[in-house]
């Protein structure tokens, strides 16, 4: 239920925002295990958006990923607005 609510999230919207930082909030509470998944899928669409400042929603959840995910974030970190790869 939380994929399929993320999903529908990023088709729906142009520029994705704190409503899908609280499911993944909880995807990561919980050890959901598409949780970095989702999380680098919501990160490159936050890089894409017009308002970078939605980025602030997904930086903040990085210190609460397992270590297996940094290897992701730092690979899509050259595609990233540089005002969000400061904040990471």
């Amino acid at each position: 239920m939380l994929s399929e609510s993320l999903e529908a999230m990023f088709k729906k919207k142009s520029d994705i925002d704190y409503e899908a930082s609280s499911v993944l909030e909880t995807m990561i509470r919980i050890g959901h295990p598409k949780m970095v998944d989702h999380f680098v899928q919501a990160l490159e669409h936050a890089g894409r958006a017009k308002q970078t400042h939605y980025g602030y929603w997904f930086v903040r959840l990085i210190a609460e990923l397992p270590a297996d995910a940094v290897p992701r974030i730092e690979a899509l970190l050259p595609s990233l607005p540089e005002n969000m790869v400061d904040q990471i």
